[in-house]
């Protein structure tokens, strides 16, 4: 396409130096929050390293095999400075019937063609100075005194890649990030019945969100269940019936809720926040008014407060049962309490009846939603009369149970800096304390403690919050990372140690898991209140600051 063809343009083909100032790892959403920001004078200077080679690359293959033709997010989160400019690109290109507003009161959201085709607009301006590498990092190591004085820097680390090449640079903004798909627990058993069955192979009819490719599948008369219920989930459904299935389920155990952040100052309180985030995935308002036209329809049924049992593969269909196979029918109007942890397997709470969904109440953000009180949950109620002879789980019943043809499970992802073999094994090294797989940074710079390296995306959830993942996260993070990048660089160069821990403030190298973490609370909300009224900056930064 020629989006994708305007990125790849972009790509330099280097001889790659002893030396960089900034090496950057990753080219996507993140990296270019961080790059365009850089003062286009160090741009030569700057070295970007992606096994794809072009900026967005794995984004936009991900759009291309879901089919996404509107993006989740508003026409002014961009990865560049200027926040109007994809609107402006817009409006001169003739091209403002790319972007939707399902109401007066929020921004429109942008087509995945305009968005990429802007994208490429903006590398090609702003940052065709910037020299990008199709390689892989496989080891970041600290320079020695001696390595550094060789090389001309104060002090750096050393990028090691696939090729075998390596190159030494000042600072380095880490923009990957190891994730790992949630997988529900009746994932292993349903692949071993496929197998079991005399099936050869992965099954193509029980697959995660990343693995899901729907272009050209033809799906007239199948049954398609997809268990998730954020965005991921709802495009794979409407994909679904946009190419001919019969029925689909749309299958989630979360509600909608609202909570504040900022106000919590130990780690392992803003861990629990971001882990009861999880299970509350939003859909945008535009998202919910198409899954509403479905439901309308009658081909899409949607389950909430539900989760799927059992699967078993038998005479070519999934035999599925539901939390809901053995429970009581819910009251009309009844009010069910949230579960507290995702989808990745069986619930430890009571299992909530299911309820058809609503759209109309929610005002969508786009931003993770979370919630403190039960005046912030939202109210869903049903659509409409569920019309006659459409089956519920959009699947024929059986034997107390549903069939369904496929099942796409886009429960989410996590992320383990533990499972991370780069940061991991630079752990090893220079120790950082990591509270539920996430590490405990420098607030005010998303710096790894004792190193010039910068972190974005989700290893910053424990400073940024539950967005990190997202488009305002980046250009929170970013907003932060390149200043203190410049700061820290001209401090270094100056003969001081910018990037020293402070005495008596040695990181732990502490692991505490999620299972175990503390009720937050204890947090003393009062003292906190009287710190950040004394200059303004929040009680937790202050003092993570030392």
């Amino acid at each position: 396409m020629d989006s994708e063809q305007a990125l790849v343009e972009q790509v330099s083909v280097i001889d790659l130096a002893s030396c960089v100032q900034i090496v950057v790892i990753g080219a996507g959403r993140e990296a270019l929050h961080v790059v365009s920001r850089i003062p286009h004078k160090l741009h030569e200077d700057i070295l970007v390293v992606d096994p794809a080679g072009c900026w967005l690359s794995s984004y936009f293959e991900r759009l291309q095999r879901h089919e996404v033709d509107f993006l989740r997010f508003p026409v002014t989160q961009v990865p560049f400075p200027k926040v109007l400019g994809l609107q402006e690109f817009a409006k001169r290109s003739a091209r403002t019937e790319e972007t939707i507003s399902s109401s007066g009161k929020f921004m429109p959201v942008p087509g995945s063609a305009l968005f990429m085709d802007y994208c490429g607009k903006e590398v090609k301006a702003l940052l065709s100075k910037v020299k990008v590498k199709q390689d892989t990092v496989t080891q970041l190591q600290p320079l020695t005194v001696d390595e550094a004085e060789r090389v001309g820097l104060p002090e750096g680390m050393r990028v090691v890649m696939a090729s075998g090449a390596s190159v030494a640079a000042h600072q380095v903004v880490y923009c990957g990030n190891q994730s790992f798909s949630r997988t529900p627990a009746f994932m292993e058993p349903a692949l071993a019945s496929w197998l079991a069955s005399g099936q050869s192979g992965a099954s193509n009819r029980l697959l995660l969100a990343e693995e899901v490719d729907v272009r050209g599948l033809h799906l007239q008369g199948e049954k398609v269940l997809v268990v998730g219920g954020g965005m991921s989930a709802a495009q794979l459904a409407c994909a679904a019936l946009d190419h001919g299935a019969e029925q689909v389920t749309l299958m989630s155990r979360h509600n909608l809720k609202r909570q504040e952040f900022e106000k919590l100052e130990e780690p392992r309180a803003r861990l629990k926040i971001c882990v009861q985030a999880r299970p509350h995935a939003t859909v945008n308002r535009l998202m919910w008014r198409t899954l509403q036209g479905h439901l309308k329809q009658g081909r899409l049924q949607i389950e909430q407060e539900c989760e799927v049992v059992q699967a078993q593969w038998d005479g070519g269909q999934w035999r599925v049962r539901t939390s809901l196979d053995s429970s009581p029918a819910p009251a009309a109007a009844e009010t069910v309490s949230t579960t507290a942890r995702g989808e990745a397997g069986p619930s430890k709470h009571a299992e909530a009846p299911s309820r058809s969904l609503n759209m109309d109440d929610i005002d969508d953000d786009d931003c993770p939603a979370v919630a403190s009180s039960a005046r912030d949950s939202h109210g869903l109620e049903a659509v409409a009369p569920e019309p006659e002879g459409v089956p519920c789980a959009g699947a024929e019943q059986s034997g107390g149970g549903s069939i369904a043809d496929r099942i796409w499970v886009a429960t989410g992802t996590y992320t383990d800096i533990l499972a991370d073999p780069l940061l991991s094994d630079l752990r090893s090294r220079s120790p950082v304390r990591v509270v539920g797989g996430l590490p405990l940074l420098q607030d005010d710079s998303l710096r790894w403690p004792g190193l010039p390296l910068y972190l974005m995306g989700a290893y910053t959830a424990l400073s940024i919050g539950p967005m990190a993942r997202l488009m305002p996260g980046y250009r929170f993070a970013a907003e932060r990372v390149v200043p203190s990048m410049k700061s820290d660089a001209l401090s270094a160069f100056k003969g001081e140690a910018p990037y020293a821990l402070p005495a008596g403030a040695l990181p732990i190298d502490l692991y505490d898991d999620e299972e175990e973490i503390l009720d937050p609370d204890g947090v003393d909300d009062k003292q906190d209140e009287i710190l950040e009224q004394q200059d303004g900056t929040p009680a937790w930064a202050q003092r993570c600051s030392g």
